[in-house]
């Protein structure tokens, strides 16, 4: 499937190769000459027509908040790094955080972490000694 969108001007008419001469609202003829600007906004309405036919940010249009990740993953992920940290193990507890790749499962696993500063404060610190060390 491919899509073609016409290159518009600001009146949401096309613009042929050689230009289009239109009359604005105030009586004045204005040439309007085919330029990057006017390639570049086709391409991107072109983009977002793709995106759009195949049901992307569809959650966004019908008014839905941005989709939410799994909490499960981030409830296990909080428990085995307190657990670890109750234990004294704080090795174990900085590699359970440095096992998290997806920055947005870091920062939710962060802010859950919160209300208990003090194992923040210990993963933060354990990091320091492990670049002091190295």
């Amino acid at each position: 499937m491919t899509c073609q969108l016409p290159v518009m001007d600001s009146y949401n008419k096309p613009i042929t190769i050689e230009g289009t001469t239109t009359t604005n609202k105030y009586g004045k003829e204005v040439v309007n000459k085919l330029d990057s600007f006017n390639v570049n906004t086709a391409i991107m309405r072109c983009m977002t027509k793709a995106l759009a036919l195949h049901g992307l940010g569809m959650y966004i249009y019908s008014g839905e908040d941005l989709p939410e990740s799994d909490t499960g993953i981030i409830d296990a992920v909080v428990a085995a790094i307190k657990e670890r940290y109750e234990a004294g193990d704080e090795p174990g507890m900085y590699g359970e955080w440095e096992s998290i790749t997806d920055n947005e499962v870091r920062i939710r696993v962060w802010d859950t972490l919160k209300p208990d500063s003090k194992v923040r404060s210990a993963i933060k610190a354990y990091k320091e000694k492990m670049k002091e060390s190295t």
